[in-house]
C-alpha cells in the first residue's frame, strides 16, 4: 500500500533529521582518524579524509536547508 503524499512528507522529515544526525556522528569519526593519520605522519591521507569531512558536513547543510523548506521556514 502507498502512503498518502502527507504520509510521504513525514516520513522524509524523519528520514532527514536521521541523515543529519547520521553524518554528525560519521565526523566526529573522521576527526579523530586525521589527528590519527597526522600523528603517524601520514599527512596525505588525513588530507583526503580532511576533505571527506567537508563534504559531509556539506550534505548536512543541504539536509537541514531541505529539513528547512519542507517545515515552510
Amino acid at each position: 500500500m502507498e502512503e498518502g503524499k502527507g504520509g510521504n512528507l513525514e516520513k522524509l522529515g524523519h528520514l532527514l533529521v536521521h541523515w543529519i544526525e547520521h553524518n554528525q556522528a560519521h565526523e566526529e569519526g573522521y576527526l579523530k582518524w586525521i589527528e590519527r593519520a597526522e600523528s603517524d605522519g601520514r599527512r596525505d591521507v588525513a588530507g583526503e579524509i580532511q576533505k571527506s569531512l567537508e563534504l559531509s558536513k556539506k550534505m548536512s547543510r543541504c539536509f537541514e536547508k531541505a529539513r528547512a523548506l519542507l517545515k515552510g521556514d
